[in-house]
């Protein structure tokens, strides 16, 4: 007589059901909680501890107040060596010991803009960075057609299809990767920028505000001086000279075109070149510990007060 089955066999397919169950469930809680990390992290990122996003606010105001104060003194924002670009020092305002505070302010209108109006600069300034003639010609013809809204070639995907052609307007210049003619000439194969696009777009702004701040064209100075005829090395000397404002002397910059007379540069279109700040841009980074937030806003130079409002704006801080 054989002997009964016990039903062991059917114990242990249910057990490793279970662990099997148990292994996949626990494979998903890791994966959620992963993603939970991250995206606490990012929130992280995002949204700063309270006391921080007030630090930031009140640097924010007493970056205006800074700025409204040479305004009103200089009569006009001409360029951060009137004294504004170190808020901080400049109001001698206290710091918490526990935060390092960094203020960065950016004169947007020392850049060149997109603007179809400046298609001579853009030009001059293309041919400056791309040495071979036939690329030259396709960047140059791909720009000219970006600028007036026009399809442009593509870069191939990596299928290797046909260029396909499609829209890319100038206020997204980083959507110049997927041009075919910049494509080769400013960016590695997978699509990381190289050296010369760093400096190629640095100078570049998709804001339009008119004429460049030739006080803040670093970058754009013997292209400037090409345009409007003057000695470029003289115009490097001039802003090179030290800075002796605080003793009673002309200060490295230019406040107006009497003054650029003065020094020997006669200005010939005031619609193109100038010499103030209109848009500035706020960088204020606040670190405490291993936590850094940056976070940057906009302002317009007609929007700051002319008269002087330090000292009522760094009580409210």
């Amino acid at each position: 007589m054989h002997p009964q089955r016990t039903g062991h066999p059917r114990r242990g397919s249910v057990l490793l059901l279970v662990l099997g169950t148990l292994f996949v469930l626990s494979l998903l809680v890791n994966s959620f909680l992963n993603h939970v990390e991250a995206e606490v992290l990012y929130q992280d990122q995002q949204q700063p501890p309270a006391d921080l996003e007030l630090e930031w606010q009140s640097y924010g105001e007493l970056t205006r107040a800074v700025l409204s104060e040479f305004k009103n003194w200089d009569k006009g924002l001409f360029s951060p060596k009137q004294g504004w670009g170190d808020p901080i020092a400049f109001a001698s305002f206290p710091r918490r010991k526990d935060l390092e505070i960094r203020i960065e302010i950016q004169d947007e209108t020392g850049k060149l803009p997109c603007l179809k109006s400046y298609e001579s600069w853009h030009r001059a300034w293309i041919a400056q960075w791309v040495r071979d003639w036939s690329a030259e010609r396709k960047v140059q013809e791909s720009w000219k057609a970006m600028l007036e809204g026009q399809p442009v070639p593509m870069k191939k995907n990596p299928g290797g299809f046909g260029l396909e052609k499609e829209k890319v307007f100038l206020r997204t210049l980083e959507a110049l990767r997927s041009v075919d003619a910049f494509s080769p000439v400013f960016f590695h194969e997978k699509g990381w920028g190289n050296e010369t696009w760093g400096a190629f777009k640095a100078p570049l702004s998709p804001v339009s505000i008119g004429p460049i701040n030739v006080n803040t064209a670093e970058n754009l100075r013997e292209l400037i001086a090409q345009k409007q005829g003057w000695d470029p090395k003289a115009l490097a000397d001039f802003f090179q000279r030290k800075d002796t404002f605080h003793m009673g002397n002309v200060a490295p910059f230019f406040r107006d075109q009497g003054d650029l007379r003065k020094h020997g540069f006669q200005l010939k279109d005031t619609a193109l070149v100038g010499y103030q700040c209109q848009i500035l841009q706020v960088a204020i980074t606040l670190k405490r510990g291993d936590l850094e937030w940056m976070k940057s806003f906009w302002l317009k130079a007609d929007d700051i007060p002319g008269e002087s409002s330090l000292g009522m704006e760094a009580d409210a801080l």
